[in-house]
């Protein structure tokens, strides 16, 4: 199932949607080995009771299947359209109040209720058979990695289950909406943000990339209800409740704490695990293994080019360098990553090539460190991610304002102190601030007259562009996004093409409307 993966393609940013993949699972008995207990040493210093894995995995295989209508080529067109005003939410609804279903978002509150960085909850769960808790091994919640153990052919069993989660926030979420109860809906967002933000501090980038995903979606919806909420006649949200949702979305102090993120380095140990299985001890690629075992590893979800990719590994064998060459590329690859992890976003540095495009990216001598292209990707979700965040503290510190005193006001300075402590800065460009304007009020014609905002909006494909008129009655506010050019929000694209950042109003409720307005969506 990648429902939650499919549904959200539409919004995520490029980068976010091509580094998650989840493997199908297969699990055997396998034994630990030095590289296996590398992996899992951090974890063994976690107390259970500090363990959110063991609150959250036993739950999983109960939860009933996610009905049809949220699954790849159901009745909706795309899951982040859904609002309890159309039809087939009734039947989500009704899946998410279930007591299989109740039972995980309970678990999902009680393991995200902590927010100290320092004591807060852990998904802790080592890496292959020999640490997994038996009951979790018999229902596949476990991380397979075979037999002999081999960490780049890790099955993270729970992926699926730990996917339809994020799916079952995000309905919950819509359906207290439907109640008349925006701030309950927001503090199940917020939970899935936490919980999300626990799986980024795993090893590998798999399971970071689902974990980015559900904190894409947690900040993407929170922002959408505020927005939606903004439009009704009556406003069932407060100064005080948004107050309240910022403290806990505080990159500074709470579980957010994007800047606590570090790369994770799982795949490099997977990876010298894997020449230590592919190279002889002479340092030659071993004509035995090479080949069947690059493989069994690239064909993992399409097993019916086995026979092609084995005969093609075996072409790279041949002009394969050797494994202490390869063992210092990967090094030095890893290296580079790390040390660019640690600056600021911006250090030219962070544009010159990395090693792994200079030494590794497209040459076929160094094709078995290509496994680890995914962490490349990590720069660039990272931003997104940071750039969420500070989107979602200032929208929801805007329209706090906007409650508390009935219209905008004339700089984004105001929400200060009273909503927010310290004004975001925009991730693309530090040296200054998220972009605040109010339309009409705030942009002028070539003869000083004020006019209203044209905007044109291009959402990722297939979905058609589209234009909106923005007046006085909505604040804009937006990142300049990664082209690095202000284009005063009349171009929204979120991608690197050109074109801005768009956090308020939220693409997702735009997108919305468009698809309604255009009888493609009820």
């Amino acid at each position: 199932m990648r429902c939650l993966l499919a549904r959200f393609r539409v919004l995520v940013p490029a980068a976010v949607v091509a580094s998650f993949s989840v493997l199908a699972l297969n699990p055997f008995v396998a034994r630990a080995d030095e590289f296996v207990d590398r992996v899992n040493a951090p974890y063994s210093r976690i107390s259970d009771a500090k363990r959110s894995d063991l609150v959250v995995l036993p739950l999983l295989a109960k939860m009933a299947a996610v009905p049809g209508g949220l699954q790849d080529g159901g009745m909706l067109e795309d899951a982040a359209l859904l609002t309890h005003e159309q039809a087939a939410f009734a039947e989500a609804a009704a899946w998410a109040q279930a007591p299989e279903q109740k039972a995980v978002l309970e678990a999902l509150a009680r393991v995200t209720e902590d927010d100290d960085p320092e004591t807060r909850m852990v998904f802790a769960q080592p890496y292959g058979v020999e640490g997994a808790a038996p009951e979790l091994v018999e229902v596949g919640m476990y991380t397979d990695l075979g037999d002999p153990p081999l960490l780049a052919a890790a099955k993270f069993g729970y992926l699926d289950g730990l996917e339809a989660v994020g799916l079952l926030a995000f309905v919950e979420a819509q359906r207290l909406v439907g109640e008349g109860k925006p701030g309950e809906a927001m503090e199940v967002l917020l939970d899935l943000i936490a919980f999300g933000r626990q799986l980024t501090d795993r090893a590998f980038v798999k399971e970071r990339a689902l974990g980015e995903m559900m904190m894409f979606i947690g900040f993407v919806s929170i922002r959408d209800i505020a927005y939606r909420d903004s439009k009704a006649s009556t406003h069932a949200l407060t100064s005080d409740g948004i107050r309240a949702v910022i403290r806990r979305l505080d990159d500074r102090r709470a579980t957010v704490g994007l800047e606590r993120m570090l790369i994770p380095t799982g795949d490099q140990v997977a990876l010298e695990q894997l020449l230590n299985r592919i190279y002889t001890s002479s340092g030659a690629a071993d004509p035995e293994s090479f080949a069947t075992t690059l493989s069994s590893l690239s064909a993992a979800e399409r097993p019916l080019r086995l026979f092609s990719e084995a005969a093609r590994w075996d072409q790279v064998r041949a002009v394969a360098a050797p494994a202490e060459e390869t063992r210092r590329a990967l090094s030095r690859m890893y290296s580079d990553w790390v040390r660019r992890w640690s600056l600021q976003v911006s250090d030219p540095l962070l544009s010159s090539p990395t090693d792994f495009s200079k030494v590794v990216q497209g040459r076929p001598n160094m094709a078995v460190l290509e496994l680890a292209a995914p962490a490349e990707r990590l720069f660039a979700t990272r931003k997104n991610l940071m750039t969420e965040a500070a989107g979602t503290r200032m929208s929801l510190a805007m329209y706090g304002q906007f409650l508390k005193q009935g219209s905008y006001p004339l700089a984004l300075t105001a929400v200060r102190p009273s909503f927010i402590q310290t004004i975001d800065v925009d991730p693309y460009i530090p040296s200054r601030s998220i972009r605040f304007f109010v339309p009409v009020r705030d942009t002028k014609g070539p003869q000083g007259t004020a006019q209203p905002l044209e905007m044109r909006v291009f959402p990722r494909k297939p979905l058609k562009p589209f234009s909106i008129t923005l007046r006085d009655d909505v604040f804009v506010m937006y990142s300049i996004g990664p082209d690095e050019d202000d284009g005063h929000a009349q171009n929204i694209t979120q991608s690197d093409s050109g074109g801005d950042y768009l956090l308020w109003p939220p693409m997702l409720s735009l997108l919305r409307q468009s698809l309604i307005d255009q009888g493609e969506l009820e």
